[in-house]
């Protein structure tokens, strides 16, 4: 029974799809008059009749080896109908190239051409067509002999069903609730509280791991997922990495995936060394916390490698890794914490699952309920198991509740396969087979790969996969989006990632889930004729200079992924569908391309390519053609128009001279383009948009300072374009001469399905009236644009009057920026007439979150809105949670409507009154950023009292600000308080000490600034971290209390600070110091006392204190130096120039990676230099004295040497031979600096 399960799902999803898309084919081929059709209709007959057979064929009394082997034999008679009739397609596209490229030559000639061609093609494809006809016959004739009966109910035009709707989408509205985009979590509070528990708790630790075991399903990912993302431990670290490890745990992998999650930027590959810096620069001093997910290492010598190299780059207390895996010896080698396995979750917690992904929300019926829960009984207490077939149940009826229930495959092993024959039961239920394709089309993605899903929609339907009843329109990417909705509620896809409109952009599948679709995918078997055949094949880069794709194979594929740096062989994979080169070492594409007459995806992202050959344009069943981030791409072929068939041509240049290609309005198919470039020249202007009926998504219109006039606007007939989402409308800055801005912008009415709308570089007074009231009139009729969720004008520098935008109902941002003539924000900003709620409630941008005005430097007023002319209760503002005014230097009043303000930040404003007005009715600050506000001389009281949540305090260049608030009041969640560059502040608030969230303090160049408070009782900055007191030259000491208190602290730097006589810090209580730096500050005396205890420390810079103190007491500092010899990575000294000598204890420092030394009067450096055999870096500065340098060839790491101002060495170190040459002990390394200058030999 088994057998003839699996033999039906192969029929079901592998042969029927390919069949039935033939049949399909042939149908339109009968159509045309290409001489044949006689033998097409015989070949329709034979596909009809095997169709037939193969509905018996899924009976499960039907088995055994022989069918196996027709069956195999069938689907490459399948592939090969498929091709065959490809080939007819292509023709047909290529003579309606041909046909429409001849327009206005002699019909004679053109009559001629197409005739001799006809019988050209006719001689060529007559053999096919017979031999794949006498292939189903002889399969027609031996099905009968495995007692197949024809099922005639079987139609070639069997498709799946979907509801359609009005406008021709699908009827399967997809979903943002937490069914889609959230994990549901039942069963692990107390697993969820314990680990936040362990992570936010002072430890001793540089690196804690925490390792979460379990089976797979079991939750792993989910549960450290949710810590990952919890408020508390967000706000705890400074740095969070998510990395997806898998089965290959490769130290540099894992070390590039780190800095790529640092920096959000792609790393090429590079040394270790390097990438370790690097990732050193980003964690240096910071907190962090590392998940590493999917864990598979057992071996303990590549564990410990790869934290040696970790430890190395963050010496402070309190860093974390979390890993998740299934095997405990891997949990065991790594784990300095209790391994947290997690148990499986009983049957109650199992139907609750089942139930959310069931119901949505909805109320399950009774009758149903005694099923879900005996279903739930053998989910075997996995979470996977119960959110799959949860949402396999979705929209059932209680038969098939039952039939679920009763399926052989539920909970019928104990085994460690018990798991993928759940996951194999919510294959089965599928809906069609084409989707069935669908998904085990997924496995060509690697492992925890990101699956984009636009990209995953175009390779779907380049393999045949969807199949719409007919025409050029969306009806492909609609069934396209269902299909993924339909695996995304079944739960075979997770880990959804919204971009900013909430369209779902990209999807994870568990690595479970992958094990099935490679299960039931069809990437290479043996076929009947004992030839192994690969149709698709993903390589990765191999290293070697050609494609190890042998002849036999390459005929065979149909979807090929390769990344190397030349495909000679890929023309010979002729029946390619999907060509992916993306990240591939290429520059160029070879002009025989144009041989892939069946190629319709075609992939050549993040790659050199310079531009694309002529014979591209040959590709006439091209669909799909991606080339981002191809920044070396300069310019397309002029016959880029015949790509009749292109849907989706991913390209984003910002280049405004890039031209486009003449006459794209003739790829009617279009409905992926990036930007349009607006030309001169005829078959490049804007009413090529204009015959593009079906462009979806983002589009930006650049220079359309080249449109003359509004008709020529309207004829790009943007709003006949229902499915963008995103306008971007660009002229040219730097222009002069005859504005038609205002006229051409009334032209370019969009849909009001828009969501987003951005003008740039307008350069007319006013915006023409369907913008100012952001509605658009089409014959007489006004329709708001109600869909905006983010508007932004940007650059209009003469525009004088802002649109209407508070009757929107779901603009959530609004960027007003460099709109340099605007002077008032008037009451018509908030409301034209329209409002927005009812009941007796208005409410004024009811969704607006972020909103930025910058760059308005004669803005004077921002007038309050009308309530007056209002009937009822309104609300302004109401969901404004970010608030930024910059460059707007003489604005002197703004509005009171920021009730539910989170985030404030003005900058470079010339009066204080803004703030004041803008803080007085605010209570939820969580962050404020004041910075170059002039006559501001504090915050407002009401500000501090009101705000008892704010975290972050940046005040900085306010001149006038003699006191940060009249009565302090901000409360205990205070982490980092920031002042620079206040001129007149006199003293900080007496209530410092009650800060006890502060985590960070810095106290940047405040000259009249003369003492701390005290604590005075109060317990003190106990989670201070950072501390940072930089150029206040009225500072004369700092509290010793205060710094006492502060045992946890990783940062101390006390620099430039001119009168500061003492520093009465004990440093034996601050064992968490990584990094200290006290220079600069002449009077001191007395110096830091147990520097040696400070075993976390890896950055130290000090010196040179008083000019009256002598070498010896400064070089006392330094006694149990050695101690620090394995932690001290960084070491900067500051002498006076009467100290000829340096403190010894330097010599063991055996880790020091960086020295440098400043303005001490030695004549030569010490030979023990040599003992420091990490350096990687030496300065010498302001030595004036300096003439000799040690040998340094035990230095092998030494990479940099720079001289600076150090004129008696600086001579001595060229490549010139003199008597008192240092050239040849320093030859070696690299890169030598000297003044600024590389010396090279």
């Amino acid at each position: 029974m088994a057998e003839a399960a699996v033999i039906s799902a192969t029929v079901k999803a592998l042969l029927q799809p390919p069949l039935e898309k033939a049949v399909a084919l042939i149908s339109e081929q009968l159509n045309l008059s290409w001489g044949f059709k006689k033998d097409l209709k015989r070949l329709r007959r034979s596909l009809i009749i095997i169709q037939a057979f193969l509905l018996d064929a899924q009976t499960p009394a039907v088995r055994g080896e022989a069918l196996k082997l027709w069956l195999q034999s069938l689907e490459d008679v399948a592939f090969d109908a498929d091709d065959v009739l490809d080939e007819f397609s292509y023709e047909m596209l290529r003579l309606k190239v041909k046909k429409t490229s001849s327009r206005g030559k002699k019909k004679v000639s053109f009559f001629f051409s197409l005739s001799q061609n006809s019988i050209l093609f006719h001689w060529k494809m007559v053999p096919k067509v017979q031999e794949v006809t006498v292939n189903l016959k002889l399969l027609n004739e031996e099905a009968s002999s495995f007692g197949l009966q024809a099922q005639m109910e079987c139609s070639s035009t069997t498709k799946t069903s979907f509801p359609i709707c009005a406008d021709n989408r699908i009827g399967i509205r997809r979903e943002t609730d937490s069914a889609t985009c959230d994990p549901i979590m039942v069963g692990r509070d107390e697993n969820l509280l314990e680990i936040v528990s362990k992570l936010l708790s002072p430890t001793d630790e540089v690196v804690s791991v925490v390792p979460l075991v379990g089976m797979g399903g079991i939750g792993k990912t989910t549960l450290a997922r949710l810590v990952f993302n919890d408020k508390r431990v967000k706000r705890h670290f400074d740095k969070r990495i998510w990395v997806c490890v898998s089965e290959t745990f490769d130290a540099i992998r894992l070390f590039r995936l780190i800095l790529e999650s640092l920096t959000g930027k792609n790393v090429e590959v590079g040394s270790r060394d390097v990438i370790i810096q690097e990732i050193q620069k980003e964690l240096g001093g910071r907190r962090y916390l590392l998940v590493l997910d999917d864990v598979w290492n057992e071996i303990p010598a590549v564990w410990d490698d790869f934290m040696g190299s970790l430890l190395g780059v963050n010496q402070n207390k309190g860093n974390h890794i979390i890993v998740t895996t299934r095997k405990q010896q891997a949990a065991s080698i790594i784990a300095n914490h209790p391994l947290l396995v997690l148990g499986k979750l009983s049957s109650d917690e199992c139907w609750s699952i089942i139930k959310e992904k069931a119901s949505l929300g909805r109320v399950i019926p009774f009758e149903l309920e005694d099923i879900g829960r005996k279903i739930a009984e053998k989910c075997q207490g996995l979470p996977l198991a119960a959110s799959i077939i949860g949402g396999m149940l979705r929209n059932k009826e209680s038969d098939e509740w039952l039939s679920i229930l009763e399926s052989s495959l539920l909970g019928s092993s104990a085994n460690g396969n018990s798991i993928l024959q759940l996951l194999k039961l919510s294959f089965d239920h599928l809906p069609s087979p084409y989707l069935q394709k669908c998904f085990a089309y997924c496995s060509i993605f690697s492992k925890d790969h990101d699956i984009e899903r636009e990209q995953l929609i175009q390779l779907w339907m380049a393999e045949g996969y969807i199949q719409p009843s007919v025409g050029n329109g969306p009806e492909k990417e609609n069934m396209g989006y269902a299909f993924f909705d339909i695996l995304l509620k079944s739960s075979l896809f997770q880990e959804v990632i919204l971009d900013e409109y909430c369209n779902i952009t990209h999807c994870k599948m568990h690595d479970l889930v992958h094990d099935l679709a490679q299960s039931v995918s069809d990437f290479g078997k043996t076929g009947a004729d004992g030839t192994y055949k690969i149709r698709y094949l993903a390589l990765e880069s191999f290293g070697e200079k050609t494609c190890p794709i042998s002849k036999d194979n390459a005929r065979y594929l149909r979807t090929l992924f390769l990344e190397t740096n030349t495909f000679d062989d890929v023309p010979t994979c002729k029946f390619l569908r999907v060509l992916n080169l993306s990240w591939a070492e290429i520059e160029q594409l070879p002009t025989s391309i144009c041989r892939l007459i069946h190629l319709r995806y075609l992939d050549l992202s993040s790659t050199a390519i310079k531009g694309l050959p002529i014979s591209v344009c040959k590709l006439y069943n091209l669909e799909t053609l991606r080339v981002k981030e191809c920044y070396s791409l300069r310019e397309l072929p002029d016959k880029f128009r015949n790509l009749i068939s292109l849907r989706h041509f991913d390209f984003s240049t910002f280049d405004s001279k890039f031209e486009m290609p003449p006459k794209i309005g003739q790829l009617t198919c279009l409905q992926t383009l990036r930007f349009f470039n607006v030309g001169h020249d005829k078959g490049r202007q804007i009413e090529e948009l204009g015959f593009l009926k079906n462009l979806s998504g983002r589009l930006v219109i650049r220079n359309l300072e080249r449109v003359k006039d509004k008709e020529a606007a309207q004829r790009a007939d943007l709003f006949g374009k229902p499915n963008l989402y995103k306008l971007e409308f660009e002229w040219s800055w730097d222009r002069n001469g005859v504005m038609n801005d205002k006229n051409v912008l009334k032209g370019l009415q969009p849909h009001p399905n828009l969501k987003s709308l951005t003008i740039r570089d307008f350069m007319g007074d006013r915006l023409p009236s369907w913008v100012m009231r952001m509605e658009v009139c089409i014959d007489n009729s006004f329709l708001r644009l109600k869909n905006l969720i983010e508007v932004k004008l940007l650059h209009c520098r003469n525009l004088q009057e802002i649109p209407t935008f508070g009757h929107l109902p779901f603009l959530e941002r609004l960027v007003l920026d460099g709109l340099h003539k605007i002077t008032s924000i008037r009451s018509s900003f908030y409301n034209n007439g329209a409002s927005v709620g009812g009941q007796g409630r208005t409410k004024l941008f009811p969704a607006l979150k972020a909103l930025i005005l910058d760059n308005m430097p004669n803005l004077t007023e921002w007038m309050e809105a009308d309530v007056t002319s209002t009937a009822g209760n309104m609300e302004v503002f109401p969901s404004l949670e970010e608030l930024k005014i910059r460059y707007c230097t003489r604005l002197t009043t703004a509005p009171r409507h920021f009730s539910h303000l989170k985030k404030l930040e003005i900058k470079h404003v010339n009066h204080g009154l803004p703030v004041t007005k803008i803080c007085s009715e605010v209570k939820t600050l969580i962050s404020l950023d004041i910075e170059r506000v002039c006559h501001l001389t504090s915050l407002p009281d009401v500000l501090s009292h009101n705000n008892q949540n704010l975290e972050f305090l940046k005040l900085k260049h306010c001149p006038d600000l003699t006191h940060i608030v009249p009565e302090w009041g901000f409360g205990a969640c205070l982490r980092e308080f920031q002042i620079c560059n206040c001129d007149n502040l006199m003293e900080l608030p007496n209530d410092l000490h009650s800060l006890k969230s502060l985590e960070r303090l810095e106290i940047d160049s405040c000259p009249k600034l003369k003492s701390f408070p005290t604590p005075n009782g109060q317990e003190g900055l106990k989670s201070l971290r950072h501390l940072r007191i930089y150029n206040c030259g009225g500072l004369t000491s700092l509290p010793g209390e205060m710094l006492d208190s502060c045992t946890w602290l990783e940062s101390l730097w006390v620099n430039y600070c001119r009168n500061l006589a003492s520093l009465p810090v004990n440093l034996h209580h601050m064992s968490a110091l990584s990094s200290l730096e006290v220079f600069k500050c002449p009077k001191l005396t007395s110096l830091p006392e147990g520097l040696c205890c400070l075993s976390r420390l890896s950055e130290l810079q000090i010196g040179p204190f008083s000019n009256s103190m002598d070498f010896d007491p400064f070089q006392i500092i330094f006694n149990g130096l050695h101690l620090l010899s394995s932690s001290l990575r960084e070491l900067t000294l500051y002498g006076w120039p009467h100290w000829d000598a340096l403190p010894c204890q330097l010599q063991h420092l055996t880790a020091l990676t960086e020295l440098q030394i400043h303005n001490f009067s030695i004549d030569a450096l010490p030979h023990w230099i040599g003992n420091l055999v990490s350096l990687e870096a030496l300065c010498l500065h302001f030595c004036e004295k300096l003439r000799f340098l040690p040998c340094m060839q035990n230095l092998s790491k030494l990479n940099s040497l720079s001289i600076l101002f150090c004129p008696l060495l600086e001579e001595r170190c060229t490549p010139q031979i003199g008597p008192d040459s240092q050239w040849s002990r320093i030859s070696h390394i690299p890169h030598i600096y000297i003044d600024g200058r590389r010396i090279q030999a």
